[in-house]
């Protein structure tokens, strides 16, 4: 009996705290949908009131790509991300049910279901915005021309060791092939006349792939090839070799085009490159002669005395080297314009002289990369910070809004104006695609209610890590000040098996009330500027957009300081700290058993996620007065006027919805 008693006083205090609703519904008697009372609507028991679908995009692609999913007139970009070849990538989006189609870089793509798979199995031509050109580049014919440096002259500055395992090295170049058709050497140094012992190494392009392989003798050789049609003829691509000693006896050789790799493996210590020939650009000894030659352009060959990594090859491909590098050893940009001499760039002036070769004016495109992050400065969203790269927006187009009812488990008056906040998160990713930085905006614009509502959410689809290692999900910027909320040290909810971030407690500490009930939904009464909280979530780890699981966040209120009283959107679970007992209660009709919640027994919600800026009716207006095809998209189960909330001729009436000054 006290239990009944205690919700009982409970609810009463509700009812009446709240702008007196239950009792201000009005019926009409009207066949018009347009004019028809909510509480009149015939609601599909399935209907979740929702007006996004959940889409996940699989993409992959045969070379390095910046891909960006757009609206289809470019306007709205839902998400931007770099792949590498070869790479399978996933990425779940929210989009508006009203859109159709999208944009995935050139193709056109159907929402049709509930993934899209995109696939570009040819490789695309390289960006021409926004690029920085040299004014030459080495011509080299397929047939006799070559540029070598002779064995004397090094003096020690390329890599090398008379047995056992050599040094550390990186060999990268700007290459542009005219035929793609079998091995054409970039860079060699092999043995040609020491019988029985041709120590040395060749990075060549092979069949539109590459291939990196390091001599000790006839017999004994490391081999690494990449995948073959990786690069087309006649486009500049940018590649690269490394050879990475490990302390325990292993070595590691890696193959990179425009610096993601493409091909790499581990061995035994792998053998000698030292020799006394030449260092030759162009062309190798095959089969007793000098048989083998490049067929194209030349730019920025390098070799350094470390393994670098990939991203650092691939950021620095973006800059004309000066020679003063770190670790770098030897250098050519084949800048001359005439002549027969190429210059090397570094201290060691190892210059090569030209056989055959020809200096071209035809330019090679190194892309603009201020931060040398691997984004170009066209594409890149934080063009001077290398730990950033790209901005994700949800929603993509602007804010969203959540409207709610407060009274729940009893009915209200069906404006949904007793809690109206806006939304927009902002996931920061970097090169590689990882999560930097959630940053969260929420505008607090109105509440039509007497009580004390605080607001906030989970991620029920977030990595289970950010529960287990709380350390791992950081969270600043929220509003508290009531005392009721429990936070651990990094900002989350305590109590909770899912990450939940409480980000105000009490509406009317972000928006005073200028007296009587409520804020901005009565026009008779003064208006109050919104504010904005700003919360930024920080996982502290490598984690992958889909691992913070913003698309399917669980928001709800908090009614009147009271944390076990929660409002959620329809069938959307409560939080471990509701208190369920109110399930069932007044005009609820919530049944955990079938995963039902927060909906009366005609199947209307409490709450409205809407993927846009939302304007809220005006005090004791329902919702189906203010916006003239709401009950049509109810009653539909969502399929006609999918877009009932935009401001489209016809679509609202304008004398019921309150009007920001």
């Amino acid at each position: 009996m006290r239990g009944i008693f205690t919700f009982f006083l409970i609810s009463v205090i509700l009812v009446f705290a709240s702008c007196e609703k239950r009792s201000n519904v009005t019926e009409e008697n009207n066949d018009n949908l347009q004019n028809k009372s909510i509480n009149d609507l015939e609601i599909a028991s399935g209907f979740n009131w929702d007006m996004t679908n959940e889409v996940a995009f699989v993409l992959s692609s045969a070379d390095t790509r910046l891909v960006k999913i757009t609206s289809i007139d470019g306007n709205v970009t839902y998400h931007q991300a770099k792949l590498k070849p070869g790479e399978t990538y996933h990425v779940d989006l929210s989009i508006p049910t009203y859109v159709k189609e999208l944009m995935v870089n050139d193709k056109r793509v159907s929402l049709g279901s509930s993934q899209a798979t995109v696939n570009w199995s040819q490789k695309g031509a390289r960006a021409s915005a926004a690029v920085v050109t040299t004014t030459y580049v080495l011509h080299f014919d397929g047939s006799n021309d070559y540029v070598s440096i002779d064995d004397a002259s090094l003096s020690g500055a390329i890599p090398s060791a008379s047995s056992g395992a050599p040094d550390d090295f990186t060999i990268s170049a700007w290459i542009y092939l005219q035929s793609t058709s079998g091995r054409q050497p970039i860079v060699s140094k092999q043995g040609t006349t020491e019988a029985g012992n041709v120590r040395g190494f060749l990075f060549s392009a092979t069949d539109g792939g590459l291939e990196f392989e390091l001599f000790k003798n006839d017999s004994d050789d490391t081999d690494l090839t990449s995948a073959t049609g990786l690069m087309s003829a006649n486009t500049w691509y940018h590649v690269a070799a490394t050879y990475d000693y490990i302390a325990d006896g292993t070595s590691v050789m890696t193959l990179y085009i425009d610096g993601s790799s493409v091909a790499s493996t581990s061995f035994a210590v792998g053998p000698a490159q030292a020799n006394s020939q030449p260092l030759d650009i162009g062309r190798y000894y095959y089969s007793g002669s000098y048989s083998r030659y490049f067929h194209g352009y030349m730019e920025d060959l390098r070799i350094y005395s470390t393994a670098r990594t990939g991203a650092a090859i691939d950021g620095d491909k973006a800059t004309v080297p000066t020679g003063a590098e770190p670790d770098l050893e030897l250098s050519w940009i084949f800048e001359e314009g005439s002549g027969t001499t190429a210059g090397d760039q570094t201290a060691n002036a190892n210059d090569g002289n030209i056989s055959g070769a020809v200096y071209s004016s035809t330019t090679v495109p190194y892309v603009a990369d201020a931060d040398s992050d691997g984004v170009e400065d066209a594409n890149d969203d934080y063009p001077n910070d290398p730990l950033r790269a790209f901005n994700n927006y949800f929603p993509a187009a602007g804010y969203g809004s959540l409207a709610y009812e407060d009274l729940w488990p009893g009915k209200g008056d069906f404006d949904f104006n007793d809690v109206v906040i806006d939304y927009r998160f902002n996931t920061v990713t970097n090169a590689s695609n990882e999560v930097v930085e959630v940053l969260a905006s929420f505008p607090v614009k109105a509440s039509g209610a007497a009580l004390e509502n605080g607001f906030g959410f989970s991620l029920p689809d977030a990595s289970s890590d950010f529960v287990s290692s709380p350390d791992k999900f950081v969270v600043t910027g929220y509003d508290h000040q009531e005392g009721y909320v429990s936070l651990n040290a990094y900002g989350h909810e305590t109590g909770q098996s899912e990450p939940t971030v409480v980000v105000f407690d009490n509406f009317f500490n972000i928006l005073a009330s200028p007296g009587g009930t409520g804020v901005n939904t009565d026009p008779g009464r003064p208006f109050v500027p919104f504010d904005t909280l700003n919360v930024t979530i920080t996982p502290t780890g490598t984690y992958a957009i889909n691992d913070m699981g913003l698309t399917t966040w669980n928001p709800f209120i908090i009614v009147d300081k009271t944390r076990n009283h929660e409002v959620h959107l329809p069938d959307y679970p409560p939080s471990d700290l509701a208190d369920v007992t109110l399930f069932g209660q007044w005009e609820d009709d919530s049944d955990p058993g079938t995963n039902r919640y927060y909906k009366t027994f005609d199947d209307l919600p409490w709450a409205l996620d809407i993927p846009s800026a939302f304007e809220w009716p005006k005090e004791k207006i329902e919702i189906t007065e203010a916006y003239n095809h709401f009950a049509e998209w109810a009653e539909s189960g969502g399929t006609l006027y999918t877009d009932w909330y935009i401001d489209n001729p016809g679509y609202r009436d304008d004398n019921k919805i309150y009007d920001v000054p």
